[in-house]
């Protein structure tokens, strides 16, 4: 009986770790989405060079992600 209590506290602590160091990347990701999503829409409309390097960098945040 300890010893599982032990390994849940363990388990805890390092769960607690992992949401601290990473955060809610179900989150991340969907935000992500949607701002490529926004970004895709404007560049139909008026492609501008800052935008496509805005899609660029969010690709590359959103893969990292993944």
């Amino acid at each position: 009986m300890v010893k599982l209590f032990w390994n849940l506290t363990k388990l805890k602590n390092n769960l607690s770790f992992s949401i601290d160091t990473f955060g809610n990347i179900f989150k991340r990701k969907h935000q992500l989405k949607a701002r490529i999503k926004e970004v895709h829409i404007e560049l139909n409309v008026y492609p501008r060079l800052d935008l496509i390097n805005l899609e660029m960098d969010l690709q590359r945040r959103y893969s990292i992600v993944l």
